[in-house]
């Protein structure tokens, strides 16, 4: 996942240099939870990606942030939809916790589409599912990819 999240980006580094007045980018990262590689410590290796996805979220365009919004497959009964607090994702584990570090605020564009999926936003939700079943990922992908911040 850190892999990923440094390819990303350079690929947004150079988007937004190149076409500066475009919509801000939004990554859609789909994951089975906290990430792991090369051996190393998970918690070491999630610290390592939160930092790169944190990094990520502080470019600016002027369109606003970079956006990365996650969503957790799984077959669970708790699925959490948008939460809007880390005690919402508690029970899910670090892997949940982490991923909901790593989740941008929904902004105000993309409340509507969320809405319009049948998601409901509340103050300071994240763009982030948990145990997501297929039908709540689609949800995550419509609404994460059909509105630029600045669209009215």
């Amino acid at each position: 996942m850190a892999a990923a999240f440094r390819m990303a980006k350079e690929i947004i580094e150079n988007w937004v240099k190149d076409k500066p007045e475009s919509p801000a980018p939004v990554i859609i990262n789909i994951s089975d939870g906290a990430p792991y590689y090369n051996h190393k410590n998970p918690s070491v290796c999630a610290k390592e990606t939160e930092a790169i996805a944190k990094e990520i979220m502080n470019i600016n365009t002027p369109d606003g942030n970079v956006l990365i919004f996650n969503a957790e497959i799984g077959q669970g009964a708790n699925q959490i939809i948008l939460p809007n607090s880390i005690s919402e994702v508690k029970a899910g584990g670090e892997g949940a916790e982490f991923l909901y570090e790593i989740s941008s605020v929904i902004p105000e564009g993309y409340k509507g589409a969320a809405e319009k999926n049948g998601l409901e936003v509340k103050d300071g939700s994240k763009g982030a599912v948990f145990a997501a079943d297929a039908e709540n990922l689609i949800k995550l992908i419509d609404f994460g990819s059909s509105k630029g911040q600045r669209d009215q």
